[in-house]
């Protein structure tokens, strides 16, 4: 996650983050979060579409503007690269 955080600061205002939990319990996750002062946004569900059907965590999805999954990984990555970086830019037109 701090990957995602330094991503998050990097992109913000130009890319659309929507980081969601599955925890049941709100206060581990803002616990969490206040704990490693993460400033990016982290909502709660237990119902999401079977499209965003997860077989490990984390999983993430990266979607085009249009809404369509044009990318998926599951377990942990650094997510701060320049590589990363210039994918989600070339997805912003």
């Amino acid at each position: 996650m701090p990957t995602l955080e330094k991503l998050y600061q990097s992109l913000k205002g130009k890319v659309v983050f929507l980081f969601i939990s599955y925890d049941e319990k709100p206060a581990v996750v803002s616990s969490f979060i206040g704990k490693n002062n993460f400033t990016m946004p982290v909502y709660l569900t237990d119902n999401l579409p079977s499209a965003y059907d997860a077989d490990a965590v984390p999983t993430t999805f990266i979607l085009s503007s249009d809404g369509r999954i044009v990318f998926k990984q599951s377990g942990a990555v650094d997510w701060s690269t320049q590589k990363t970086v210039d994918f989600l830019n070339s997805l912003v037109k």
